[in-house]
């Protein structure tokens, strides 16, 4: 194998590195999301490792994912269950 492919593998060796430490680190993702994220990174080379690190560039500004309070709030009914849209069936304006 030529020094020059030796290089390329490592730069992507590398990226993927770099990658699955930054979903490991991130507070963004519970275990599984970091899992199979880094499961991805790795089956799909340096693809897998683009996706990924524009996903969490993207979403670095995003609060991360509280578990607790979701379970905090069990009586709060689904997204679009039972949720008053402050319309009135039977009222016309």
């Amino acid at each position: 194998m030529s020094g020059f492919a030796v290089a390329i593998l490592l730069l992507f060796a590398s990226l993927n590195a770099l990658v699955s430490v930054a979903v490991c680190r991130s507070v963004l993702f519970d275990r599984m999301q970091k899992a199979l994220q880094v499961l991805l990174i790795w089956l799909l080379p340096v693809i897998g490792a683009v996706l990924v690190g524009a996903f969490l560039v993207s979403q670095s500004s995003t609060a991360p994912f509280d578990h607790a309070a979701v379970e905090a709030n069990d009586d709060i009914p689904p997204l679009g269950c039972g949720v008053d849209d402050g319309h009135d069936a039977h009222h016309h304006p």
